[in-house]
């Protein structure tokens, strides 16, 4: 039975307090990730040796690969409850995106930080695909997100806006 943990709804601030260790398992995150794919392609290469050549040391390399990649599973599964234990959801393991519940004007938004950013920089609503990389992501003020730090108007952050200044 898996365990459910409350949704917690942070602000910008929070988020930002907790990243310095988000930061370092999200490093681990994508260093596992990485691995865990060059496994798989040598687990893919070796399983094809095995159905043309028969032999105990392929055999062998198979299963221990296969033990790898099992293992480096459970990293991935152990990490990403690190970073859901601190409100956080990986969002995809590979560019390292994670997202944080908030709120705005009442609603729930995420916050959205990625490899690279110093804090969260951004947000974006709930039911957006997370994987289109040109998704709308809004920049947050120093209003930030959440009731008692205010809510403001926010633009979509995207260099090719049709305004009159940069038609």
């Amino acid at each position: 039975m898996k365990k459910r943990h409350r949704l917690e709804i942070l602000s910008s601030v929070e988020v930002n307090n907790r990243l310095p260790l988000v930061k370092r398992i999200v490093r681990d995150i994508r260093t596992v990730h990485r691995e865990r794919k060059r496994n798989e392609k040598r687990f893919a290469y070796f399983r094809n040796c095995f159905r043309k050549v028969v032999s105990r040391e392929v055999e062998e390399t198979v299963e221990k690969i296969r033990m790898e990649l099992g293992a480096m599973d459970s990293d991935l599964d152990e990490l990403r409850r690190e970073i859901s234990s601190l409100g956080g959801i990986l969002k995809d393991s590979e560019r390292g995106w994670v997202d944080f519940f908030s709120e705005k004007d009442n609603r729930l938004v995420f916050l959205c930080w990625r490899p690279g950013d110093k804090e969260v920089l951004y947000w974006h609503e709930i039911d957006k695909d997370h994987n289109d990389e040109d998704m709308a992501r809004y920049p947050l003020q120093h209003d930030h997100c959440r009731g008692e730090h205010g809510a403001g108007e926010h633009e979509p952050r995207s260099e090719h806006h049709s305004t009159p200044e940069n038609v």
